[in-house]
């Protein structure tokens, strides 16, 4: 049975409903908020607490398959080889790839023998991906993933929230690996959002500037 992790739950539900503000609300507007749908989701909890042994057995409400597979590939890395378990990733990666079409049609797909990977799981896993990469310093595959990532957010109008902004720095980080720091500036450059002094994105290209200079 899979043990239920209260707290790490509690977390990324917290970090859902940041998502979720940044994504939905205008800038001034976030904070409040923020705190107010924290607060539901807190007077939820402890109205559900007694039930949370129930959720603990019959595992409701949570999705293993993405865990279960970073378990594996990780055990396969440190006893057999990085190689083949970026081999083995990147085939999982390709078949989520090829099933989810787009952002708005990716409901779930069944990667044997882990169970089903949701949208959640699909970011997951190109974030694993994106790190085991960079490791094997296969910076085009890095490009590659994190451009997929990118292009699908971005093809209706939406807002850069803070797990976009992380894809956007990655792949800006690839850009500069592969074709120099202006090149990754330029790129940044789309991204900036003047209003948002201390984003990580603004931030980094702060970071890329700085470098050119010393």
């Amino acid at each position: 049975m899979v043990k239920f992790n209260f707290w790490a739950n509690i977390s990324n539900s917290i970090l859902v409903i940041k998502h979720s503000v940044d994504e939905d609300y205008p800038v001034w507007l976030r904070p409040i908020m923020l705190v107010i749908m924290i607060a539901i989701f807190f007077i939820y909890t402890i109205f559900a607490f007694p039930f949370y042994p129930f959720i603990q057995r019959r595992n409701y409400f949570r999705n293993n398959s993405y865990q279960k597979m970073e378990n594996d590939l990780t055990q396969i890395w440190q006893v057999e080889s990085s190689e083949k378990a970026l081999r083995m990733l990147r085939d999982i990666y390709k078949r989520l790839i090829e099933k989810y079409g787009n952002l708005s049609d990716f409901t779930g797909v069944k990667i044997e023998p882990y169970g089903k990977f949701k949208w959640n799981d699909f970011l997951k896993t190109s974030r694993l991906l994106y790190h085991w990469e960079m490791q094997h310093k296969n910076y085009k595959e890095v490009y590659k993933i994190t451009k997929v990532i990118i292009d699908e957010y971005f093809k209706k109008d939406r807002k850069i929230n803070s797990w976009i902004e992380e894809f956007v720095i990655h792949h800006a980080e690839s850009i500069r690996l592969i074709d120099g720091n202006i090149a990754a500036q330029k790129f940044l450059m789309k991204y900036v959002d003047p209003n948002l002094k201390n984003s990580r994105i603004n931030s980094y290209l702060y970071e890329l500037r700085r470098e050119r200079k010393t």
